[in-house]
């Protein structure tokens, strides 16, 4: 029987460079299988059910919600996308390692239904002023939207980081997406995760 995944989280106040630092990490470590997410929204050209989404009328997508299958989800341009509870199970039952980059409250959940396969990870960036000043680089919003997410970050993102297993600061993505890599080898390295090679050498170990 294959050794159990990992589900590694990754969460952040926006700007602070979760996608470079997740890109980081897949770059040194290829051993990241993708979970694909339900969606509300229409299939487009090429896309296959099941490979690029599990595409869901509004009423499906609800049902999947109430029943608990949906963990977590969220809406962009009035669709909305939501993390399967199946897809997750299936991953890590044969033996995949995931890392999935979600929200604060979608971290949490994912936590809450598998404690044991996963671990949570709070990307901070090195100063407030250096967020404002990678915000303002990516040219994407007006100095007040910044101001705002700023302001979301101080009073809401950032105050939550205690319920997180591990906090990285991200002022050199090289440096940072090591820190991310030596967190997941050590999660593969703990008891819980190994108690089976102790079983197979005939030796005894607290459960």
């Amino acid at each position: 029987m294959a050794k159990r995944g990992i589900i590694t989280v990754i969460s952040a106040p926006s700007g602070c460079g979760k996608n470079t630092v997740i890109s980081e990490v897949k770059s040194l470590h290829d051993d990241f299988d993708y979970v694909v997410s339900a969606t509300t929204r229409e299939i487009r050209g090429n896309e296959r059910e099941g490979v690029d989404y599990f595409y869901k009328t509004e009423a499906e997508f609800d049902r999947l919600v109430e029943s608990g299958e949906i963990l977590e989800w969220d809406t962009y341009q009035n669709n909305r996308y939501g993390t399967l509870r199946s897809q997750i199970e299936e991953k890590i039952k044969s033996g995949k390692n995931l890392m999935l980059d979600l929200t604060i409250s979608g971290a949490l959940a994912v936590k809450e239904a598998f404690p044991d396969d996963t671990v949570t990870v709070f990307l901070l960036p090195p100063s407030l002023e250096e967020l404002r000043k990678r915000l303002q680089l990516r040219g994407r919003e007006s100095q007040e939207q910044i101001e705002k997410r700023i302001e979301t970050a101080i009073s809401d993102e950032i105050p939550q980081v205690y319920k997180f297993d591990n906090i990285i600061v991200n002022d050199v993505v090289s440096v940072a997406g090591a820190e991310l890599l030596a967190i997941i080898k050590a999660e593969k390295l703990k008891y819980k995760r190994n108690q089976e090679i102790i079983n197979e050498l005939g030796l005894k170990g607290e459960n």
